[in-house]
């Protein structure tokens, strides 16, 4: 199953895709939800959009992946990780975009059944974006991850995008939906 969707922002466009084994079909639950970060005293950033994920289903899912990525990317992603957070930033012309996520030990926190061992740590960084990709998801398990992304117009030269995407995933669970998303589901 793939789930290809686009959003456009004053940065440029990014794009969602999933990968299942069996198909979620319409199991898989995508929302754009309403975040306003809270960075240090004198921090802001112009754009803030968060997504939060979720699905469960009867049956064994194998080899599941969710990207979010730049579709025009110009420049590699640099880390800018932390405790519990795995996030990227790219320079866009004279602003900066970063991309976070919870870090596996988060996810592990939080969904105890997800095996880390050698080279299945969940996230991996993309030129372009991140993954989040489990091998095995028994059945009837609930799976639940989010995205975060900042956008400066200006980069500032402050760390005002991390802390704008340094978010737990209980947070975003009590945000208001802003839309769902629904993309072209294929086999």
């Amino acid at each position: 199953m793939t789930f290809p969707v686009t959003e456009t922002f004053p940065f440029g466009d990014i794009a969602m895709s999933c990968v299942s084994s069996p198909f979620l079909d319409n199991a898989l639950v995508v929302q754009q939800v309403a975040f306003t970060p809270n960075p240090p005293a004198g921090m802001a950033v112009d754009l803030v959009a968060a997504y939060r994920d979720s699905f469960c289903v009867p049956f064994p899912i194998h080899a599941f992946s969710f990207e979010l990525t730049l579709t025009q990317c110009v420049t590699k992603g640099g880390p800018n990780s932390g405790e519990s957070l795995d996030a990227q930033s790219w320079s866009i012309g004279d602003g900066l975009l970063m991309i976070g996520t919870e870090d596996g030990e988060a996810l592990k926190n939080r969904m105890p059944w997800l095996k880390i061992e050698g080279d299945n740590y969940p996230i991996e960084y993309l030129r372009h974006g991140l993954r989040i990709a489990i091998p095995y998801v028994a059945p009837n398990t609930t799976v639940g991850f989010h995205f975060v992304l900042a956008y400066n117009q200006v980069d500032l030269g402050t760390y005002s995008e991390w802390f704008a995407v340094d978010v737990p995933y209980h947070q975003l669970l009590e945000a208001p939906v802003v839309k769902f998303i629904a993309g072209a589901m294929k086999g």
